[in-house]
């Protein structure tokens, strides 16, 4: 059995907000999950707490969101199409000291578009006045939203690599693993190695940690190493496979690599046994060559 699953609802960002000094504001809530109909519409709410002894000036905008292939969280424009179907309802905010202000967005579907998940973020931007020391935006703050849009959805995550060293004596065994999601929705992971002979007899397992959700066209990369302790302990051809169970309906997919193992005493067998055959072949020429004499 595979050990309990991590479920990560979307991706969980080590802070669901980028802040660059900007600790005198916050923003909630910090996520939205919607799940709505193509030809629907919207509102959203950000509630925005000024906690400095001067107001502040905001800017509002939708970014689009995607991970990177460690799945971390980038924010950029351009890079969703979805970022047309949500915007704010003003583009400036005034927030005065110590005071709350709500920062409405209002999402529009339109109706011809496909079912599957999009990725936004929902950006407060301070703007600094010209009383202050500093120009430009001093900090951001990024709420993210995660569009749903409801008909058939298809969870279809897939390998892009999963390899290793062909030849090793070491006791840990690297490998590197590329996963993508060719579905339209998010996908949770569960994964883990599974050692065997070279005739498929399981040895032992090691779970695999594969992060946060995997975004819909998303790549996931990975690497590390299978440590085999004192569980191998014959020189020999292994098989070293990676399974991966994925999204809600716990699908199941994996594949495999091989490997050769010598373990150090096993190698220095082999030179040893090497240079007892080749002393003895020497000898054998060398009477050879006496007799012919």
């Amino acid at each position: 059995m595979f050990k309990k699953r991590y479920f990560f609802i979307l991706f969980i960002f080590s802070s669901f907000f980028l802040i660059q000094d900007a600790d005198a504001l916050v923003i909630s809530p910090a996520r939205f999950n919607v799940t709505i109909e193509p030809g629907a519409s919207q509102n959203l709410i950000i509630k925005i707490k000024n906690d400095e002894a001067q107001k502040v000036d905001l800017n509002l905008k939708v970014l689009g969101a995607k991970q990177d292939e460690y799945g971390r969280p980038l924010f950029f424009s351009g890079i969703e199409k979805a970022e047309e179907w949500v915007k704010p309802k003003t583009n400036k905010i005034t927030v005065g000291a110590s005071q709350e202000k709500n920062a409405e967005f209002l999402i529009e579907i339109p109706k011809q578009i496909i079912p599957g998940s999009h990725y936004l973020g929902l950006a407060v931007e301070q703007i600094q006045t010209e009383n202050s020391n500093q120009v430009g935006l001093s900090g951001r703050l990024v709420a993210l939203l995660t569009l749903r849009i409801t008909g058939n959805i298809t969870e279809d995550a897939n390998f892009v690599k999963w390899t290793g060293r062909n030849f090793t004596w070491n006791k840990e065994w690297p490998f590197v693993l590329e996963l993508k999601n060719q579905g339209n929705i998010e996908v949770a992971l569960t994964g883990e190695t599974a050692i065997k002979n070279w005739r498929g007899k399981e040895i032992f397992r090691q779970p695999v940690f594969l992060g946060n959700s995997l975004l819909a066209g998303a790549i996931r990369f990975n690497s590390g190493k299978v440590k085999i302790g004192d569980k191998i302990k014959w020189p020999g051809l292994y098989q070293t496979e990676m399974r991966i169970i994925y999204g809600q309906s716990e699908k199941r997919i994996s594949k495999v690599f091989y490997i050769w193992y010598f373990p150090k005493w096993s190698a220095a067998a082999f030179f040893v046994t090497m240079f007892i055959i080749l002393r003895r072949m020497i000898r054998e020429i060398r009477r050879k060559r006496k007799f012919g004499n």
